[in-house]
């Protein structure tokens, strides 16, 4: 599942409920956690809980450029082609590309990316 969360673009890791790997609520945890909110400034989940306190209906409209767009397009195709071009004889469930959570910074175009592991994530 891909998503924007905070000027990012996230790529959450493969999921399959039998192999018990974190899910996509388990990745948004680990990232509103990351996220360093005190009594003086508010986090971007702070303002879009004040705003839906205001107004439930309110839309969330994130706008990207086309350079955003391809650099988005990009991510995911080199996700599926990396899973895609794996050996006849890899076991997709024993490499670490099922655990890979990647993080676009939509202003910088800059690419992280971590792993889905779920003692970081508890």
């Amino acid at each position: 599942m891909g998503y924007f969360y905070n000027f990012n673009f996230y790529l959450d890791n493969i999921y399959h409920p039998e192999l018990e790997l974190p899910d996509h609520f388990d990745h948004i945890k680990y990232i509103q956690t990351k996220i360093y909110s005190d009594q003086t400034s508010y986090t971007y989940q702070d303002l879009v809980d004040i705003i839906f306190e205001k107004d439930p209906n309110f839309g969330l409209i994130y706008p990207i450029s086309w350079v955003d767009l391809i650099m988005i397009s990009n991510l995911v195709l080199e996700r599926v082609l990396t899973i895609f071009d794996l050996d006849e004889d890899t076991n997709l469930y024993m490499t670490k590309e099922i655990l890979k959570m990647e993080e676009l910074n939509m202003k910088t175009h800059k690419k992280m990316e971590d792993f889905a592991e779920f003692w970081e994530m508890g």
